[in-house]
């Protein structure tokens, strides 16, 4: 089955899938879409839709490049990291 919507931007057709999850996993889904007031389709195809559109820019992969190759890496002080912790506790 296909559904076509109309925005002010674009025409979107979806096409109805499925596919086997896990329980777990798919208990998780629906607690993340509940917290981020969405459905659980929209909530899906959102993640979905950001995993596959991601493209680093050239800056970023310079940067990926660099952490993985030990490249001018710079100290970092994780303390702040300890102290958030704590404050959420």
């Amino acid at each position: 089955m296909k559904t076509t919507k109309t925005t002010r931007r674009q025409t979107i057709t979806r096409r109805q899938t499925s596919f086997r999850l896990s329980d777990h996993l798919l208990e998780m889904l629906k607690k993340d879409a509940a917290r981020n007031h969405r459905s659980l389709n929209n909530y899906v195809e959102h993640i979905l839709m950001e995993s596959v559109e991601w493209v680093p820019n050239a800056e970023t992969l310079k940067a990926i490049y660099d952490a993985e190759h030990d490249i001018d890496l710079e100290p970092f002080d994780f303390s702040v990291f300890d102290h958030q912790a704590k404050k959420s506790k």
